[in-house]
């Protein structure tokens, strides 16, 4: 298969594309960071992507 025919996703916390590694094989479907990284601030500050769609709700 190629690179560009993989399983495309992208971070919750930064927006950027990630493609599918077969490590995250059983998991892809609960793969939602890009990054350790991305998932330790994800954790620590306020969500700008869960804030800006608090305010399109109300």
């Amino acid at each position: 298969m190629k690179k560009s025919e993989l399983a495309i996703k992208y971070c919750k916390f930064c927006l950027k594309s990630f493609n599918w590694r077969k490590k995250w094989k059983r998991d892809w479907d609960n793969i939602i960071f890009c990054s350790k990284r991305c998932k330790r601030e994800w954790k620590s500050k306020s969500h700008p992507i869960d804030s800006s769609l608090k305010l399109v709700s109300s």
